[in-house]
């Protein structure tokens, strides 16, 4: 089912198309998940204005709905790059968050933690661990 929302003046709309009709009423929670994002539309239903299929035997069904609201959700490649962090990390090390210039080893590997921000942002979009030469880091400490 495919699922559109827009405006007739001052009204909001929506719009639906699949292989059957619908029959929407009250409160409704539409989830789409993309790549890079997930949407999540809460509405209420005030009336059905139409319904009509098309050549391919598409079934279309327009409501005139209130009361909505959007979320979107755009920590995907967030959590992606947190995943991958935490492979490169490894072992029980992953089970607990770094602060950015904190230091660990693992494996016999020397890692220094550094937060990726985004030019003019303040969120952190991802992190990297760097691998590093021990005695390089150990010769800062003196």
């Amino acid at each position: 089912m495919e699922y559109v929302i827009g405006q007739n003046g001052k009204k909001e709309i929506l719009k639906t198309k699949g292989d059957s009709h619908t029959d929407l009423s009250g409160f409704q929670e539409i989830t789409q998940e993309y790549p890079d994002q997930t949407i999540t539309d809460n509405f209420r239903i005030v009336r059905k204005i139409d319904s009509q299929e098309d050549q391919e035997g598409n079934c279309y069904d327009w409501y005139e709905i209130d009361r909505h609201y959007r979320i979107v959700d755009n920590t995907g490649p967030i959590k992606a790059d947190i995943e991958k962090t935490n492979k490169t990390i490894g072992g029980e090390r992953a089970d607990r968050m770094y602060e950015p210039g904190e230091c660990f080893t693992t494996d016999g590997k020397f890692y220094k933690v550094t937060l990726q921000i985004p030019a003019g942002g303040t969120i952190a979009v991802g992190v990297n661990v760097e691998e590093t030469d021990i005695a390089t880091e150990l010769s800062k400490l003196s």
